[in-house]
């Protein structure tokens, strides 16, 4: 025992993520060492719910299941005695539930004292409750009346008790319910009733009435749940039925009429249902047929039968229906008459209901129903026969054939062919000499799906008869399907067409693509040369529709010869079709082919199908081969716009599209030649995802903005080169606008804006030029603007005639909130001068070339964006390889940094190169040997100052064939920064112990003297000489404690200045936006916020909300500069917020089904954290 004791924590923790067979035998091992085990895991079950917590729960719970398997009673009732033995030795209210919801499960009469003991503990009380609800005997009973009947049980508490006694339907406990329902609060009382109905207390019957007449309509349904459990406790019949009558007098419909079908009999009740059927409303009706339709007594279906002789087609209909349902065997030859009624809903509803009055003969039924029906019955009929299953299906269908009409015959036949019913296939042969044109159609549709290679002959020599041209069509079709299955048909088909002449040769000339054999291509190409104009136009017509590339060379042939004319289109037609599928060719064959096959078209029309088929081959080649020079007819532009947009841009979210230069200057055509919006706007949006190109000559450049900045984020920062959602321009409203003066007049070729990304929020804007700052034209409308921003932004490429000094981004709203948030505003010249940048990093934002081709979208320009995130760099497949970044003006330099992708595990080796004239190299650092994996911080190389213009990364092993790099800097002489900032930051240190908690349980967070225990952005807080923590206007941030909190009571005092917004983070992880990733209550200046920045608050924004999900009751706020006190419960899924002693948001985030934002819950996965 003492050995296995010891070893409990290796057992649980081995039990957590064992096989079925291994934990079956750590379960076992647990349950040998008995009582020790059982107090060993006991001990680790605390509040903190730590992982040792947890696996002692789980492990308990192990065995718990396990002692519950059939025939080892002994063993649960040993469990049983050893858990209420340890219950009184439980730490706390956690250690206590987990052992209460295990004695749930094996408890007993015996176990019931100690389980009582529990229910005196706030937060056990309710697993004691339901274990011994679940126990069930005179001992539960007792003990829940003793504990309910306790001059000190709380009121809450007495109602818990009550509902347990009700479940257990212990009329002993009456008095003390009535008493709780006397003193009851309005909400409560539904619980009491529910509690007395199931201990058949006729003394609530006035109350429940009363409710039901005059309550509210939610109250109204739980007094009538509380009357029916009434009903239904009650020992006789004649007392239900007295409480039915009651109900009926004193509020009649549905839920009395049930009630007086249920209990006080037929004779009282189908007068009342007929009454209703006759004159209800459709609601009522279809309520009233539902409970004719449960009710077991025969005498509803002859009822009913009586009022659907009398009723109106709808009414008969509904009441059939419900017969049907029924599965009423009765109610089979009224139903079997409607078959053949006049009116069509009669006999729809029959054809319906006859598979539950006539199980075993409705297909039958149907099935001659089906022969002589009227046309429009057939999909009724139809809807119900496919549903069938019986075995004589087939049978029955086939022997109704004979006898029907022709739409009958038609849909019999097709029947037969959805079940594949191979065996009945001759009775549709017979029906191939109908005198019915339709119905030989017919039948040689259904044949394409049923015949067999038996039937190939045969199938050919009424082929050969068959005079009627969409007969013969019909025909070829079945034929064809047997001739791809099967090789001896196809054979056949051939010696066929080899006998034949004239009109039947032709017609088996037109199956020959489907076989698509070499002896057919060749039986085609000997039909070419035929002296029998028809034969041969049949031929060409076979080879145009040919499907494999076989037959291009005979279609080349022809589409190069000037005469006849219609063999040349015909040719052209199937080439194009040909080359615009995969049928196997290589790339570089296929665009070859295209280009032969332009060169032989004659006209504008001809061309336009070739620009069609080159549209499905997404190579630069048909670019540059086939859609470029197309762009230079008039005639052809549309179609050249359209096969540009189709190749070359993205299809979906997935698809990068081409970006390549062949794609850039077609997509530049389409804008300058279409008049076709759609294209343009695709077009424009493919360019924008294209790497920016030219010279950011906005970087650095004045700014004035129309509105404040919100803390330290100002303008400058959306020109500053840096693209991170920390360096942006942070403004306090919208609408609002950023200006950037360009110091001189620049011809402009795009303008990209990258916004504040989250994945969920958008911004509208509108960007204007100008030259003067007073004559403004707009260049880019987004006013309708729709997609999330992301940190790519989107790149508007400007009217080729753009020139300006000044750039003006208006942005007319934020999805999210009342601010605006500008990452970046960069404006590209082609013929503009770089800007120097803007801090010491001299290679940020300068010209790259790379040594091999980028992979995807990781374009060579990412190496020097300033952007250092493990995603975000440039990639490619070639190693070794080189990236070289041009200053584009000689500097002194003495430092170089390179950052890798790292995941703790990849290295790199490389070398680092200078150069003052791109061709004279000079090596500054050898890391060629490197083998150490690669990190955030990046590896920083110094050396002594040297003058240089270029600076180039030679990687000589990367990982495999792939490399993969986020950023290159290299700084001026004595301007590196002494330490560099790793681009992640490294894991938090573990917080520090809690402090001691006072009397109350109480832990101080904040010590008043500094921000020990407090992590993120403790540069923006700090601590006044009143020992308060305040938040510095100016910065502010994201302030989180060291500790993690699940379930939690927070108290605090705060005061705000006028207009002040911040927030409370609760359940929230360190990285992302806690009103998202965790939940944020609102702490904010409710009266003041509007005054001061403009905006009114949404109801979800007031103070205390749960932002965006939950709004919280106003008033209770003090005003600014006065202290507010403020308490937050979080237990499980209930938040409650109490602000100076007034309750104002008390949500179950369990039961919440749409946010207050209208976002919905995906956007706010917080709610689920605990």
């Amino acid at each position: 025992m003492t050995v296995l004791a010891d070893n409990v924590n290796d057992l649980i923790r081995k039990l957590t993520w064992a096989e079925p067979a291994e934990g079956k035998a750590i379960v076992l091992q647990l349950q040998r060492g008995g009582e020790e085990t059982l107090r060993a895991l006991a001990a680790m079950l605390k509040e903190s719910n730590d992982e040792g917590c947890v696996q002692a729960s789980f492990a308990i719970e192990a065995l718990v299941m396990h002692a519950m398997r059939p025939g080892a009673d002994a063993e649960r009732q040993a469990l049983a005695a050893t858990l209420a033995k340890l219950l009184p030795t439980a730490t706390d209210d956690v250690a206590a539930g987990v052992l209460l919801k295990a004695l749930q499960l094996v408890g007993g009469p015996a176990e019931v004292p100690a389980i009582a003991k529990a229910l005196t503990s706030e937060r056990a009380a309710d697993y004691a409750i339901m274990a011994l609800v679940q126990i069930g005997d005179d001992g539960a009973r007792a003990a829940l009346r003793s504990a309910a009947t306790a001059a000190n049980t709380p009121p809450a508490r007495r109602l818990a008790y009550c509902h347990a006694l009700g479940a257990l339907r212990d009329r002993e406990a009456l008095p003390v319910m009535r008493q709780a329902l006397a003193e009851a609060a309005e909400p409560d009382k539904p619980l009491l009733w529910r509690a007395m109905a199931e201990c058949a207390d006729e003394g609530i019957l006035p109350e429940l009435l009363d409710a039901i007449v005059a309550g509210p309509a939610g109250r109204r349904g739980a007094a009538l749940d509380a009357l029916a459990t009434l009903a239904a406790r009650l020992p006789t019949p004649e007392r239900a039925a007295a409480v039915a009558r009651a109900l009926h007098e004193r509020y009649p419909g549905e839920a009395s009429r049930a009630l007086l079908l249920d209990y006080a009999g037929l004779d009282e009740a189908l007068p009342l249902l007929s009454q209703q059927l006759r004159e209800g409303d459709l609601v009522a009706r279809e309520a009233t047929l539902a409970l004719l339709e449960r009710h077991p007594d025969d005498a509803v279906v002859k009822h009913s039968l009586a009022i659907a002789g009398e009723a109106t087609p709808e009414l008969a209909a509904a009441i059939i229906a419900m017969l049907g349902r029924r599965g009423a065997g009765a109610a089979r030859p009224y139903i079997e008459a409607q078959l053949r009624a006049e009116d069509a809903t009669l006999r729809k509803a029959a054809y319906e209901a006859l598979p539950g009055v006539a199980p075993a003969d409705c297909t039958a039924l149907l099935a001659a129903a089906m022969a002589t029906a009227p046309k429009g019955d057939l999909p009724a009929i139809r809807a119900v026969l496919i549903q069938q299953s019986n075995e004589d299906f087939a049978a029955w269908i086939a022997a109704a054939i004979g006898a029907a009409t022709p739409d009958g015959k038609a849909a019999l036949m097709e029947l037969l062919a959805l079940r594949r019913a191979v065996a009945q296939r001759r009775a549709i042969f017979a029906q191939l000499d109908d005198g019915d044109s339709g119905v030989r159609r017919a039948a040689w549709k259904s044949l394409a799906n049923l015949a067999q290679a038996a039937d190939c002959e045969e199938i050919i020599g009424r082929v050969q008869a068959i005079k009627d041209a969409g007969e013969r069509r019909a025909a070829q079709t079945a034929l064809v399907n047997l001739a791809r299955s099967n090789g001896d048909c196809a054979i056949k088909v051939l010696a066929a067409l080899g006998a034949a002449t004239g009109v039947t040769r032709a017609t088996f000339m037109q199956l020959t693509p489907e076989i698509a054999s070499t002896a057919a291509l060749q039986a085609v190409q000997t039909d070419l040369a035929s002296d029998d104009a028809a034969l041969r136009e049949a031929a060409v017509r076979a080879l145009a529709a040919w499907p494999t590339a076989e037959a291009m060379d005979a279609l080349f042939a022809l589409a190069a010869q000037p005469e006849p004319p219609t063999a040349r289109v015909l040719a052209l037609r199937g080439l194009s079709r040909l080359l615009g599928q995969d049928i196997g060719l290589a790339a570089a064959d296929r665009v070859a082919k295209l280009e032969q096959l332009m060169t032989l078209c004659q006209r504008a029309d001809e061309r336009k199908l070739v620009l069609a088929a080159a549209a499905a081959l997404r190579q630069d080649a048909v670019l540059t081969k086939i859609v470029l020079p197309a762009f230079g007819d008039a005639e052809l532009a549309d179609e050249a716009a359209a096969a540009t947009v189709k190749l070359a841009c993205a299809k979906d979210a997935k698809d990068p599209g081409m970006i390549s230069s062949a794609a850039r200057e077609a997509l530049t055509k389409v804008l300058a030649v279409t008049t076709n919006d759609e294209l343009k706007k695709q077009a424009l949006a493919q360019l924008g995802r294209f790497p920016t190109q030219g010279v950011n000559i906005a970087m650095g450049k004045p700014v004035t903005t129309s509105c404040p900045q919100q803390g330290n984020h100002s303008p400058d920062k959306a020109v500053d080169g840096r693209i991170t959602r920390d360096d942006s321009w942070f403004g306090n409203r919208w609408p609002s606008s950023l200006t950037v003066d360009l110091e001189q007049v620049e011809e402009l070729f795009s303008i990209r804006p990258i916004f504040y990304w989250d994945s969920r929020r958008f911004y509208t804007y509108t960007i204007e030029v100008s030259e003067d700052n007073q004559n403004w034209r707009q260049v880019v409308d987004q006013s309708a603007n729709n997609r999330a921003a992301d940190d790519k932004g989107v790149n508007h490429l400007l009217p080729m005639d753009c020139r300006a000094r000044y750039v003006r981004l208006n942005i007319l709203k934020n999805s999210v909130n009342e601010a605006v948030h500008l990452v970046e505003l960069e404006v590209y010249s082609l013929t503009g001068k770089p800007p120097k940048a803007p801090g010491p990093n001299l290679l940020l934002k300068q010209p790259v070339q790379a040594g091999s081709p980028q992979e995807q979208d990781h374009s060579p320009d990412r190496v020097n964006d300033g952007r250092i995130g493990r995603n975000d760099g440039w990639h490619t497949d070639k190693c070794p390889t080189w990236i070289t970044v041009d200053m584009q003006q000689q500097a002194s330099i003495d430092t170089v940094r390179v950052i890798f992708y790292w995941d703790g595990r990849r290295s790199y080796a490389y070398t680092i190169e200078t150069s003052v004239d791109g061709e004279n190299w000079q090596m500054a650092a050898d890391n060629s040997a490197n083998n150490t994996p690669a990190d955030a911080q990046g590896i920083v190389h110094r050396f002594p100052a040297r003058t240089a213009r270029f600076v180039r990364l030679n990687i000589t092993r990367g990982v495999g064939r792939y490399v993969h790099v986020v950023e290159l800097e290299a700084y001026a002489a004595g301007k590196a920064p002494e330490r560099f900032a790793a681009a992640e930051a490294p894991a938090p240190p573990p917080p520090p112990p809690l402090p001691a908690a006072d009397a109350e349980g109480f832990v101080p967070l904040f010590n008043g003297k500094d921000l020990a225990g407090w992590m993120g952005s403790t540069g923006g807080y700090g601590v006044n000489a009143d020992g308060n923590l305040f938040c510095d206007p100016k910065k502010g941030g994201k302030l989180l404690t060291a500790w993690e909190f699940g379930d939690f009571i927070l108290r605090f005092d705060f005061k705000l200045a006028p207009g002040a917004n911040n927030g409370l983070a609760i359940r929230s992880p360190v990285e992302g936006n806690p009103a998202y990733e965790g939940m944020e209550l609102q702490i904010i200046d409710d009266a003041g916020y509007q005054a001061v920045h403009g905006h009114k608050l949404q109801a979800w924004q007031h103070h205390g909300s749960i932002y965006g999900v939950v709004p919280a009751k106003v008033g209770a706020q003090k005003p600014a500069g006065e202290w507010n006190t403020q308490e937050v419960v979080a237990k499980g899924s209930q938040i409650t917020v109490t602000l100076n002693g007034q309750v104002i948001v008390d949500a179950d985030l369990s039961t919440i089904t749409e946010t207050a934002d209208g976002l919905g819950l995906a956007k706010h996965p917080g709610l689920k954290r605990r």
